[in-house]
């Protein structure tokens, strides 16, 4: 439940941020395709993941399937460099919708833990953890540390005592023009 206590859907994307037995390779794009998928739109909040050498220039995102094997940044946040272990960033607002996937942009030093099978992923040599940006992916069956929390958006059922599908207008304004209601997006 958030501050108002309504009933907020989680959101949990990912696996496990463990020490695992092998370590990815830096200077890449990768798109976590295993684990829960994204259950609600909303935002990541937090990530975790588990570093075997310190990193420079990571990057984590939001992604999302454009065709094929073509995805699409929709939101990132610039973690800079990253010590060995555990890694937690927090107070992350990176936007997300149903079906998006979380990622990362590992720079040009250090590694991520992964178990070479058990998972699926999709990877870009290069940056593409930048909104925006959109690349053909190849897939590979790698288990990356890495995982994603937040909270999903509560559906808006009424406005003003007014049922939100019959709604047309909210103060004079078009309701399909509208961007945010009382300094909240749409």
């Amino acid at each position: 439940m958030d501050r108002f206590g309504v009933n907020v859907p989680a959101i949990a994307v990912g696996n496990e941020a463990i020490n695992r037995a092998s370590a990815t390779s830096a200077g890449n794009t990768v798109v976590i395709l295993d684990g829960s998928a994204i259950a609600a739109t909303g935002v990541i909040t937090a990530f975790n993941l588990y570093v075997a050498t310190a990193t420079t220039g990571t990057k984590v995102g939001i992604f999302y399937l454009v065709s094929g094997t073509t995805y699409m940044c929709r939101s990132a946040y610039t973690a800079g460099n990253l010590g060995t272990g555990l890694n937690q960033l927090t107070g992350l607002s990176l936007r997300c919708v149903i079906g998006d996937r979380i990622g990362y942009y590992q720079g040009s030093a250090g590694a991520l833990d992964r178990a070479d099978t058990g998972g699926t992923m999709a990877v870009y040599n290069g940056d593409a953890c930048t909104v925006g940006v959109s690349q053909s992916y190849t897939s590979g069956s790698r288990l990356i540390s890495i995982n994603a929390a937040g909270y999903g958006w509560s559906t808006i059922s009424k406005v003003c005592g007014v049922t939100a599908a019959n709604t047309a207008k909210v103060s004079g304004l078009n309701m399909n023009t509208m961007s945010k209601l009382f300094g909240v997006s749409t």
